[in-house]
């Protein structure tokens, strides 16, 4: 996948995102179908902390600093979500919140040039700038599926006796 369909992809996700999320409702969003799976608020909320504290300067530092790899933060979503609470946050606060990452982060992506070495290598590690940049959209993806997945469920528990059997079997 080139540079530019990769930049593409990954600044038609808010608008993914924004059509899944309209007109869910306050109950809708915190919903969780298990107490250990995330609601839509806590994905979307992990979406913006991840722009934040994680692709975009990961990616950054792989491309810029010398060695690569050597600003990058540990990250630990799980205890994001806890310590964030971010299943009390609001829904639309939290998607514009992922909306104004995603813009800084393609802000930054436009600046660079078009040809990258995406063979850059953090030291003793497998990761390179091309892993992060695939992952990013692949997370994308992953979270976008989560969310029409909770969408599913919670419109199964909702119809009750009327089995959605009808529409298809979920893969």
């Amino acid at each position: 996948m080139t540079l530019e369909a990769l930049i593409q992809r990954l600044q038609a996700t808010p608008d993914v995102l924004e059509a899944l999320l309209k007109n869910v409702t306050f109950q809708t969003a915190r919903w969780k179908p298990t107490p250990e799976r995330w609601s839509m608020l806590e994905v979307v909320c992990h979406m913006a902390d991840e722009e934040r504290k994680d692709f975009r300067p990961r990616l950054k530092s792989l491309l810029i600093d010398t060695p690569p790899g050597l600003n990058i933060d540990p990250i630990d979503p799980p205890t994001w979500v806890i310590e964030g609470n971010y299943n009390a946050r609001d829904l639309d606060r939290a998607f514009e919140d992922f909306r104004s990452e995603r813009a800084l982060s393609l802000e930054w992506l436009g600046t660079l040039p078009q040809v990258l070495d995406l063979e850059r290598r953090q030291s003793d590690t497998k990761m390179t700038a091309g892993v992060v940049f695939h992952s990013w959209l692949a997370h994308d993806y992953l979270h976008i599926r989560q969310i029409t997945r909770l969408h599913y469920d919670f419109l199964e528990l909702e119809a009750g006796w009327y089995m959605i059997d009808y529409a298809g079997e979920w893969r």
